[in-house]
């Protein structure tokens, strides 16, 4: 019998937390594959932007282990739902982050939020959160700079995803 090892079996939620997330199992392959497919391609499209510095994205061959991902996964769209993008920084030291300022604020259906995942895009700027008490030359020596983002792609429609994007990117410099 198993009676004994009972305690150490499911989740400590109450019913209805439970009853949810047992409802969203049987979706969860086809929320996180559109997921990753939209991380991939909102990478290769913003990889081609003028305005981004840099795109951080294993499927990517710009990408410092993209041969290490390769090898790991099946396919460039089967990798991850996050990548993070490096935008300029502004010339001003005092005003580093204003160019994220302002695409952030052109953004009409991608939010800002302080945790990401979920079936909606959202986005995080780890130098004013997660990493807000890491000193600057720390953060900038683990490649976080004023200028990153950190994406985490929904299931939204790609071709809207990218035009989303797109769009607050080229209003930075305005």
């Amino acid at each position: 019998k198993l009676d004994h090892f009972r305690p150490l079996f499911g989740t400590s939620g109450d019913p209805y937390a439970s009853f949810t997330m047992y409802k969203n199992f049987g979706t969860m392959d086809l929320r996180v594959r559109r997921q990753m497919y939209n991380a991939a391609k909102l990478a290769e499209a913003l990889e081609k932007h003028p305005n981004v510095v840099k795109v951080n994205h294993p499927s990517l061959e710009s990408f410092h282990q993209h041969d290490l991902a390769m090898r790991l996964f099946k396919d460039k769209e089967t990798m991850s739902g996050m990548l993070s993008i490096v935008l300029p920084e502004a010339p001003a030291p005092h005003e580093a982050t204003a160019y994220v300022d302002k695409f952030t604020m052109s953004l009409n259906f991608v939010h800002y939020a302080s945790t990401l995942g979920g079936i909606h895009t959202t986005l995080m700027h780890p130098v004013t959160s997660s990493h807000a008490d890491v000193p600057d030359d720390k953060r900038r020596a683990m490649g976080i700079t004023p200028g990153m983002i950190s994406i985490s792609c929904g299931i939204e429609n790609t071709d809207d995803l990218i035009t989303e994007f797109t769009q607050a990117l080229d209003k930075i410099y305005d």
